[in-house]
């Protein structure tokens, strides 16, 4: 899901958030949350379960409104915890309906998912389906990349090529990331392999 913002990249901020107070249900789950995220950085949201972390998620791609605060985004793509799998759609069909350019996505294929384009989304392994998902989230065209909990059901191999395409799209392409998690494999691996681009935040 794209989002696209109102805060153009001037010094490199693609993010700004101040003061925020995100609600649920009249009920307080963030007190003054900030944040400046510049170009080619990677901010880790951390806390335990029900702390705010997917709900703040949601607030900064812009489908959650009950806050107050200043908020400003760039454009901005949201690849929730979880994803209700469309029924009678091949793989094939899913990428080509939810990405804006197909021949990006055939060329680079960053987790080998053109393989499985014949087959029914109904039919994939939790992991396959989760691969599909980061795949047509992070080739679509954005400044920064929200994440919720990417490596849910993903195997060694596919954590290992999800830390390289954050690697390779934070060096080479100047791209930023918000990812919510609690896998420290990530985020450890991530804070070797990117000393000073990577924040963490707990909630």
């Amino acid at each position: 899901m794209i989002f696209n913002g109102e805060l153009k990249a001037n010094d490199g901020v693609l993010i700004s958030a101040i003061d925020l107070i995100v609600k649920r249900e009249n009920r307080i789950l963030i007190e003054g949350f900030s944040l400046e995220l510049k170009e080619s950085k990677i901010v880790f949201l951390l806390g335990a379960n029900g702390a705010g972390k997917s709900t703040l998620m949601q607030t900064l791609a812009g489908l959650h409104g009950d806050f107050s605060g200043v908020l400003k985004v760039s454009k901005l793509v949201w690849l929730p915890q979880s994803l209700d799998r469309p029924s009678d759609l091949s793989v094939g069909d899913f990428v080509c309906a939810h990405t804006e350019n197909v021949r990006v996505f055939l060329r680079e294929d960053p987790f080998g998912v053109v393989r499985l384009f014949g087959k029914s989304v109904e039919e994939l392994s939790g992991g396959q389906w989760q691969r599909v998902l980061i795949s047509v989230c992070l080739c679509s065209e954005a400044s920064v990349y929200l994440l919720d909990e990417p490596s849910n059901n993903l195997d060694n191999e596919g954590i290992d090529s999800l830390i390289f395409l954050l690697q390779k799209m934070t060096f080479e392409g100047g791209s930023s990331f918000v990812i919510a998690t609690h896998d420290q494999v990530i985020i450890e691996r991530s804070e070797s392999l990117m000393t000073n681009r990577v924040q963490k935040i707990k909630l």
